[in-house]
């Protein structure tokens, strides 16, 4: 099976928004098309993480994919990552839309998701899923786990698939930094060790994909990060 991520960055802060999937080995290609140069299967489900903003862009890029979204799930529910979930719910009802827990009321209250600062304030529909640590989520033929990674915010959590060996890590560990713990909400001697037990102790090869900017590795955090490396 192949592991399949796609990157969007979008908005103001550039946030990645991941679409997610998996594929047959023999079946397709990295441009979302079979190998003998037909299309693939309409509708393969995805797992959307992210949709901060530009709803018509991923919307787009769901349509070259072929894909289905299934579910959507915020890492966090700060504004510049959940501003296009009502579009994409809009034109997927089917799809589920996931927070963690500790989150529930943020997507509704502009004044928790941040978005009140900024001068746009951006109400959301609830989530139909809350999420907590260790929680499996199956998407297609790929399984997540929920992993509980507070100190960015109360709710952040990351995903981590196994069979991909990449775990999404929202804003919670960054390639050679960590997010940010000073807004409402945040704590950085919890997000220091949410970050070091849960995801540096996954497999050195593990894929970390941020919430914003490129993609690292486990082993190469575990080694160089000066926030929450080996000392």
């Amino acid at each position: 099976m192949r592991f399949r991520v796609r990157k969007l960055p979008v908005g103001p802060l550039q946030a990645n928004c991941y679409l997610v999937w998996g594929g047959a080995d023999s079946g397709e290609s990295a441009g979302g098309a079979a190998a003998d140069g037909s299309a693939p299967v309409p509708g393969t489900p995805c797992l959307v993480i992210d949709p901060g903003a530009e709803p018509e862009r991923i919307l787009a890029a769901l349509g070259e994919e072929r894909l289905r979204p299934e579910l959507i799930v915020a890492t966090h529910c700060h504004g510049d990552h959940i501003g296009a979930v009502d579009e994409l719910l809009a034109a997927f009802p089917e799809a589920a839309w996931a927070v963690g827990a500790a989150e529930a009321e943020w997507p509704v209250r502009p004044a928790l998701n941040l978005s009140y600062g900024f001068g746009m304030p951006l109400e959301v529909r609830p989530p139909t899923r809350l999420l907590r640590d260790g929680d499996d989520l199956a998407v297609g033929p790929l399984t997540f786990k929920v992993l509980a990674v507070p100190g960015h915010s109360p709710g952040s959590v990351a995903l981590y698939c196994a069979a991909g060996s990449s775990v999404f890590t929202g804003d919670a560990l960054f390639a050679g930094d960590i997010g940010r713990a000073d807004l409402p909400g945040g704590d950085e001697a919890e997000l220091v060790a949410s970050v070091r037990s849960k995801i540096l102790t996954l497999p050195d090869d593990t894929v970390v994909w941020p919430g914003h900017a490129n993609r690292s590795r486990v082993g190469f955090e575990k080694r160089n990060n000066p926030y929450v490396g080996e000392s």
